[in-house]
């Protein structure tokens, strides 16, 4: 069976260590690279922050989810909260992003 992932989701562990640590940006930044190398959409979770959003805009995470941007909602309710949520990258400037196609994948993916 071929394997075929669009996203990468990496958990929230990722996004508020425990500890702060070389390390950890290290991994944090090896994986959002690798995703992008591979041309997969990075989806981070966990973000409570804006300094959280900051360490994921610098290596390109191109999606996000957390407080910082709204409580858990239905899906019912999401496509009427996704035009005031920004894009949570580096290279994704907010003109270039069709959340439409982002929510579409993103429902069909089961997120």
């Amino acid at each position: 069976m071929l394997l075929n992932p669009r996203f990468i989701k990496t958990d929230q562990t990722f996004v508020r260590p425990h500890h702060e640590s070389t390390h950890d940006e290290s991994l944090l930044e090896i994986i959002i690279s690798l995703g992008n190398q591979l041309e997969m959409i990075m989806l981070a979770g966990g973000i409570e922050t804006r300094g959280q959003l900051e360490r994921l805009r610098v290596p390109g995470c191109q999606l996000g989810q957390g407080f910082l941007f709204s409580e858990a909602v239905a899906v019912a309710k999401l496509p009427a909260i996704m035009h005031r949520v920004p894009p949570v990258v580096g290279k994704t400037q907010p003109a270039d992003v069709n959340w439409t196609t982002y929510r579409n994948a993103a429902l069909r993916e089961g997120f």
